[in-house]
């Protein structure tokens, strides 16, 4: 027996030899890779706009494969590890082909991109009378996908951007409004 330590096409020679004379016979011999299995892909995401993406694509099994990749914003690359910078926040499919001599693979992961959340402010309508409704406010000026939890200061809470409360006691309350966002708090 013989392993061979790469993929082609190769010839083996056999010389059979006795006191009489030889012979010899050759037979053709084909190695070709092993079939692709267990396609994977990751990807570092979230990704805040601006930010590049790494993707990743592992095989469990299989030889000699070459990586095509479709980032899902009509952008392709190729390479086990690609990076990618997404011009646009959203969610994209990209998708992974692996291909050698014997078949392909495909796979595929989401990719989030969002935008940073900055210049976040709260307002409210206060002063207020006892057991009468507050109105609060978040804005920020940049953000994509955000979230508000507020905390109003006498242990309630709310979660929108714009909230209302009524206090049960007079007094001074501190309202905590908290932005966040897949790439961002």
């Amino acid at each position: 027996s013989h392993t061979y330590a790469a993929i082609g096409a190769y010839t083996a020679t056999v010389t059979a030899t006795n006191s009489v004379g030889s012979l010899v016979d050759q037979v053709a011999i084909l190695i070709h890779d092993v079939p692709i299995a267990g396609l994977a892909v990751t990807n570092s995401g979230p990704t805040p706009l601006g930010s590049s993406t790494l993707l990743t694509a592992t095989i469990s099994a299989g030889t000699g494969a070459q990586y095509a990749w479709s980032f899902g914003d009509g952008q392709a690359g190729s390479g086990r590890t690609p990076s990618h910078q997404y011009a646009a926040v959203g969610t994209y499919t990209a998708t992974v082909t692996a291909t050698n001599s014997v078949g392909s693979s495909s796979a595929e992961t989401v990719v989030a991109v969002a935008e940073t959340i900055s210049g976040l402010t709260a307002t409210s309508s206060s002063p207020t009378v006892l057991h009468a409704t507050t109105a609060f406010t978040a804005t920020v000026a940049a953000g994509s996908g955000v979230n508000y939890l507020w905390a109003f200061g006498d242990g309630a809470t709310g979660a929108a951007a714009t909230v209302s409360h009524v206090y049960g006691a007079v007094g001074t309350y501190i309202a905590t409004v908290t932005a966040t966002n897949a790439v961002s708090v």
